[in-house]
């Protein structure tokens, strides 16, 4: 909760974040993260290859996504950018020059060991939850796991639960799967070798 004796953060606030960090505005405060750290990188990355054949091409509309990595997304005075987030091409069929205003169908989040209670994801999952996005996966780095959430009104309802080399096959990409353990190819401790 933020102190309402403090002024509430504006975009003139985040503007002089630098650009190595994240910066969002959620429930008036200013929260800045890093995105360079390789492993979320990688399973970003991962994860976005993992979507492409869902994501639209000349060729390919209907029925297609807009997948982005790291979307400035702007709601009124909160600012956000998921790690990934994707609209259904029939929402938003292209893309702004600037940033974007529509909230989108699916969000990702990555977390880690020492994100377990993180005010500000719960923040944005409970302003993805009020601005009806249906869909949300958090990706647990320091455990390997994925929890795949559904709107439930104005709350979350966990779905499932995917971890370390588990098959991932869930809304709203259920059309599609791939091993869990395929967002972090180079890391030693997913092999299966090390699993037993």
């Amino acid at each position: 909760m933020v102190d309402p004796t403090k002024k509430s953060a504006t975009y003139a606030d985040l503007e002089p974040v630098p650009s190595h960090l994240v910066a969002e505005i959620i429930g008036g405060a200013l929260w800045t993260r890093s995105h360079g750290h390789v492993l979320p990188a990688m399973a970003r990355t991962a994860l976005s290859v993992e979507l492409g054949s869902l994501c639209q091409t000349r060729s390919n509309a209907k029925g297609s996504w807009q997948v982005l990595l790291l979307p400035e997304l702007h709601f009124g005075e909160e600012v956000v950018v998921p790690d990934i987030a994707a609209w259904r091409v029939e929402r938003l069929p292209f893309l702004p020059d600037h940033h974007l205003d529509l909230a989108p169908d699916w969000v990702c989040e990555l977390t880690s060991d020492n994100q377990k209670t993180n005010p500000a994801l719960e923040s944005k999952l409970a302003l993805y939850a009020s601005l009806s996005v249906e869909h949300a996966w958090i990706i647990d780095l320091s455990e390997r796991r994925l929890q795949v959430f559904r709107r439930d009104g104005r709350d979350w309802r966990l779905a499932d639960t995917i971890d370390r080399q588990g098959c991932v096959s869930a809304l709203p990409f259920d059309g599609i799967s791939f091993s869990l353990a395929d967002l972090w190819p180079l890391d030693p401790s997913a092999t299966s070798e090390n699993l037993h």
